[in-house]
């Protein structure tokens, strides 16, 4: 059976607490399916299931960084999440050198 859309939400949350504000990119293996894409708004293009477990979230690992999500919308397999990432710059993430 395939997850509701209030399960994948759930998923999306995990992934942002765990992989982005934790740095756990081994947690990406068991939140996101082969086929899952990211479309962020400050970079261009989708980004693969691939792609993501190799980010380099590890630079985020112990540093002050926090997600806050303000909307979750959901529908069938398809999740868009409103938000802000804050925290201090301290190492290179995704080819950009820390501010």
């Amino acid at each position: 059976m395939l997850p509701t859309a209030q399960e994948n939400a759930a998923l999306v949350r995990r992934f942002l607490t765990e992989v982005v504000t934790r740095g756990d990119t081994d947690a990406v293996a068991d939140l996101l399916v082969t086929g899952a894409e990211d479309h962020p708004l400050v970079f261009d293009g989708a980004r693969s299931k691939e792609t993501m477990a190799g980010l380099g979230w590890h630079a985020l690992a112990g540093a002050d960084v926090d997600v806050h999500v303000e909307d979750v919308i959901a529908s069938d397999d398809r999740v868009a999440v409103r938000g802000r990432v804050t925290g201090t710059h301290r190492e290179s993430l995704m080819d950009l050198a820390p501010t």
